[in-house]
């Protein structure tokens, strides 16, 4: 007499599906018949789940690192992302502008769905400093493989973007452009963007115009870290 499938759920547990499925002479499909397809779904379900959430745990770290950030930044608190929208960050030389920017992204990617932590990573945040942006960027212009238009979508896109030390940058016409696309694209998308600065936005108007202060100061909350150069402490 066969079994109904809501009564052999009553009997059996998912353990003992799994044991008579890898018992010794049991063919899977046979056993896929007896306990009926939906309990394989669901067995199935569960372990993939149980990996997926497995690889955030065990890939964070690689992640972290996917984003751009430096090794000497990876390890350590992380920001609660709730109430955080863009920031503009400004303190003088080693008062922890760019840990607390690391934090932030921490708190963002603990908060991501387990799926983003499967390889390859897509769409990740970005921590970057302003010099090397500017730097990628014009290392497309002898590129025949990426273009300047298809680099710039990163960070255009990006659900994080963090600009570490604005201000730091040699300015030309150029590198205004570059800084005022990006920084007007994520204004016009309303996309999270922090970004970190020895100079006050009065200083920056002065260094890179009103168009790109402006926007700045539109788009963020301003946070003023103070106190004596940290790095000389450790010392």
């Amino acid at each position: 007499m066969q079994t109904s499938i809501p009564k052999l759920l009553t009997i059996l547990s998912i353990p003992e599906l799994r044991k008579r499925m890898e018992a010794p002479g049991r063919g899977r499909t046979k056993e896929i018949y007896q306990t009926g397809w939906e309990d394989w779904q669901e067995l199935q379900a569960r372990e993939y789940w149980i990996n997926i959430k497995q690889s955030k745990k065990n890939n964070f770290d690689d992640y972290i690192k996917a984003c751009g950030v430096p090794k000497v930044f990876r390890y350590g608190g992380i920001q609660p992302i709730n109430e955080i929208r863009s920031l503009f960050m400004t303190g003088g030389f080693g008062t922890g502008k760019t840990y607390k920017s690391v934090e932030i992204l921490k708190g963002f990617v603990k908060k991501l769905h387990c799926g983003h932590f499967l390889r390859p990573y897509k769409n990740t945040p970005i921590f970057i400093t302003v010099p090397e942006l500017l730097l990628k960027i014009r290392s497309c212009f002898n590129s025949q493989d990426v273009s300047e238009e298809s680099m710039l979508k990163d960070y255009f896109n990006t659900p994080l973007l963090i600009l570490d030390d604005l201000g730091a940058e040699k300015t030309t016409d150029w590198a205004l452009q570059s800084l005022y696309i990006i920084v007007n694209k994520r204004l016009s998308e309303e996309k999270q963007t922090i970004i970190t600065s020895n100079l006050s936005l009065d200083e920056l108007k002065e260094k890179l115009g009103d168009r790109i202060a402006s926007r700045i100061a539109g788009m963020c909350k301003v946070m003023q870290l103070k106190g004596k150069d940290r790095r000389f402490k450790s010392i």
